[in-house]
């Protein structure tokens, strides 16, 4: 019994071993499909559906594109059959039976109508197709099928609140509040930034009419809140400008004033130079005339005590000769008496 136990096990596992490595040569491994909504207007997280979407107008025509690439190591190429999109209706692509090797991909395109009524919609991609692996054997048709549910059709008022929300984020990412440093400015950004809070909880509660009309006001007051700092931040600089150009031009006439003081005073020190050297000079002159005046005065007074001992000289000159003519008289006149 244990013989036949171990004989029905061995075989068993032998089974299970071919069908795994027939699961591995011959099983279709999943294409990788990928799908895209061209040039919708807008691709993003909406708040009155709470998913993300793929957004189009109205009863429009949209162009829906497919991506194929097959791949698996025991694969060679795939078949191509048949692609189509099932959104209210079913729209199959038009396509030729080509081979596409691994490693290798092909884009589909399809133009699709786009429903009347604005909603969030589900589609439906199906892709038939074949594999051929290295053995030369192949596959049935196989089918890959995927649900999604991201397709929005949106009415003009959504439009039209999709687009000023973009507007109005993006001046809010380029003009930062902290730049802001006009009171009236700030106050102005305040309001825009309530309204625009507001407008996207309108929006949500799907009332976009209000919504539009609420972020459109929003919208204008942020622009009036830039323009105003703008302006505020222009007449800053033109005050700074105008105050830096009076300040050099009260340096530059202190300056000035400063040099044609000291110019004066150059010009007053030379005079009192001038007059100190005209002082100096009287004074010399002046001094010397009293110095020739002494000296005249000097030979005067030379010449009188000259004149005066010549006077003396003579007096006496005379003294003397009359003394001897007196005294030759006398002794004449004794003489003549003897």
């Amino acid at each position: 019994m244990r013989y036949v136990a171990f004989l029905l096990l061995l075989l068993f596992l032998s089974i299970l071993t071919l069908y795994i490595n027939s699961n591995q040569v011959y099983a279709s491994p999943e294409i990788a499909v990928t799908v895209e909504w061209v040039n919708p207007i807008y691709r993003g997280y909406d708040d009155y559906y709470g998913r993300y979407v793929i957004a189009y107008p109205e009863s429009g025509i949209a162009e829906f594109r497919v991506r194929i690439e097959p791949y698996g190591w025991n694969v060679v190429h795939v078949e191509v059959r048949y692609i189509s999109i099932k959104l209210i209706e079913e729209t199959s692509f038009n396509i030729r039976r080509e081979n596409i090797s691994v490693g290798d991909w092909r884009i589909y395109s399809v133009n699709v109508s786009i429903p009347k009524k604005p909603d969030v919609y589900s589609y439906v991609v199906t892709v038939i197709y074949k594999e051929y692996y290295w053995d030369g054997s192949s596959s049935d048709e196989l089918i890959w099928k995927r649900v999604y549910e991201n397709l929005a059709v949106y009415s003009k008022e959504q439009i039209t609140c999709i687009d000023y929300f973009s507007i109005y984020e993006t001046m809010r990412v380029s003009y930062s509040a902290y730049l802001f440093t006009n009171p009236e400015a700030i106050l102005l950004l305040y309001e825009a930034e309530y309204n625009y809070n507001r407008a996207k909880y309108l929006y949500s509660y799907g009332k976009f009419g209000e919504a539009r009309d609420t972020i459109i006001n929003a919208t204008e007051l942020f622009r009036k809140a830039v323009d105003l700092e703008k302006k505020y931040r222009i007449e800053i600089v033109l005050n700074l400008t105008v105050r830096r150009a009076i300040s050099e031009m009260e340096n530059n006439r202190i300056l000035a004033n400063a040099s044609y003081l000291h110019a004066q005073a150059n010009y007053l020190r030379a005079i009192s130079e001038m007059e100190n050297n005209r002082t100096l000079a009287n004074a010399t002159y002046l001094n010397a005339q009293a110095s020739y005046l002494n000296a005249q005065a000097n030979y005067l007074s030379a010449e009188a005590e000259y004149t005066k001992s010549r006077a003396l000289f003579i007096a006496l000159l005379l003294f003397g000769a009359g003394f001897i003519i007196t005294s030759i008289g006398l002794a004449i006149h004794m003489i003549r008496k003897k």
